[in-house]
């Protein structure tokens, strides 16, 4: 009878996390809709995925938006590079139909350094603003590094995130039925997934920056 009690238990401990999930999943994209706020929600739903998968207890709201303040002016800052940066590569991308011979393919070798970067940078840029104190350059420098030093991680979560753009490129109709879900439950819970593996990563770091300092 014990072992049935701690299954319920286990039970009702997931569906809770669910809930939250969901209530954070509205939370974000209501925060999200200035665009110009899209870091610090980034940073507010990282945050707290991050102490869930550390079963921290905090309510939803209270902890969503004192994380979206906390983060807001250096998620903002590296949000906007970001933008910048997506704005420099479509404006590229436009400029590339008039272009032929060895300037096109000097700026689409251009073009493909850019992408390779920020797909180094971006899965775990607003997860280290959330966990450390830094400038802003190091943040984006520790984010490609990090991600370079450690594939598996950066692998798992660039597919993550890449290959649900990549079944809708495919195949639009996917979409139709399922934008849905990505307002209500689907950001949350890849960002819980993405956070579960994120703070093994936090915590080998730091348990190596420990024993260095013990040595």
């Amino acid at each position: 009878m014990a072992q049935d009690g701690k299954k319920k238990l286990t039970i009702f401990q997931k569906l809770d996390k669910f809930g939250d999930l969901f209530f954070i999943n509205i939370l974000f994209v209501i925060s999200c809709i200035p665009i110009i706020t899209i870091g610090a929600a980034v940073a507010a739903m990282y945050s707290f995925t991050i102490k869930l998968v550390n079963d921290e207890e905090e309510t939803v709201w209270k902890g969503y938006w004192k994380a979206f303040k906390a983060n807001f002016k250096q998620a903002t800052k590296a949000w906007l590079i970001v933008l910048g940066i997506f704005a420099l590569m479509y404006g590229e991308f436009v400029l590339s139909y008039s272009m032929t011979g060895f300037s096109l393919s000097l700026l689409l070798g251009l073009m493909a350094i850019q992408a390779v970067m920020l797909s180094f940078i971006l899965p775990l840029l607003f997860p280290l603003i959330v966990r450390y104190e830094n400038t802003t350059f190091n943040m984006f420098k520790n984010a490609f590094l990090l991600n370079i030093s450690n594939l598996g991680t950066w692998f798992y979560l660039f597919f993550l995130w890449v290959l649900p753009i990549a079944v809708y490129a495919l195949n639009k109709k996917v979409f139709y039925y399922t934008w849905v879900l990505w307002l209500v439950i689907l950001i949350a819970l890849l960002t819980y997934a993405s956070s579960k593996v994120i703070v093994k990563l936090f915590d080998k770091i730091e348990n190596k920056e420990n024993e260095d300092t013990i040595k």
